[in-house]
């Protein structure tokens, strides 16, 4: 609610409400075998327990939506280069005349996470703590709205410790992007799995059916892999930047 109450300050509020999931599609997370099978247990979230609505109604005048970076960001880039910023990305490089630049600038925030270059290139220090092992993301196309109808939520952890797993996926998170039809597969491989394997596509589609549980069709879009680390700078800032 307040990056809402951010972005109702300078006009944004709406447009990203407009294309944002909202309340109805976030009142849960839950525990289960399958998105089709037993349900393990589930809570209440983003405020919708209607023990603490009223807190969460008091405290903003927004209310909190999901809206995926994907969306978001065009949404931002777009603001700022009608309001009198130069938006340019990590690689300054022109792919037509293969030209590079170089920009001198009076500030520079860099709000890249634990991997930024501009944190490496001013060394500052970073409190590295044990990192949680790999994870890969499978963005998949299902339509899964019978499955969800009477158990609604934007986050369904899948625990199948009946069934024999592959290495890459053990256990898994199904995290809606676009209700009910676009879901992000968050797939979480054994400790001592290879980090460099290579599921096949097939392979990757069957765990995805695995985890819904009934025979809906299923479309993989895109496949990535990350690592679940916690990093922290112990210092923000260092001069102008």
């Amino acid at each position: 609610m307040a990056a809402i109450e951010c972005l109702r300050d300078i006009g944004l509020e709406q447009e990203v409400r407009a294309v944002a999931s909202h309340g109805h599609a976030m009142i849960h997370t839950r525990w289960c075998h399958s998105m089709a099978g037993e349900e393990y247990a589930r809570l209440y979230s983003w405020g919708n327990d209607p023990r603490r609505k009223g807190d969460y109604e008091l405290a903003s005048p927004c209310e909190p939506v999901d809206i995926p970076q994907t969306l978001l960001e065009p949404i931002l880039i777009r603001y700022a280069t009608t309001h009198g910023f130069k938006a340019r990305f990590t690689v300054l490089r022109d792919d037509i005349s293969k030209l590079e630049f170089k920009i001198r600038t009076r500030y520079l925030f860099g709000a890249d996470g634990a991997q930024s270059c501009v944190v490496k290139q001013l060394n500052l220090p970073l409190d590295h703590k044990p990192g949680q092992g790999l994870a890969i993301n499978v963005l998949v196309k299902a339509d899964l709205s019978h499955l969800v109808d009477s158990r609604k939520g934007n986050l369904h952890w899948v625990m199948q410790p009946d069934r024999e797993h592959p290495e890459f996926g053990w256990m898994g998170l199904v995290r809606m992007v676009k209700p009910w039809h676009e879901w992000m597969f968050i797939l979480l491989p054994n400790r001592d799995a290879d980090v460099g394997m290579k599921p096949a596509s097939h392979e990757y589609l069957k765990r995805v059916k695995d985890f819904i549980g009934d025979d809906t069709p299923a479309e993989i879009l895109n496949v990535s892999k990350w690592f679940i680390n916690e990093t922290v700078a112990e210092q923000y800032s260092k001069g102008n930047m």
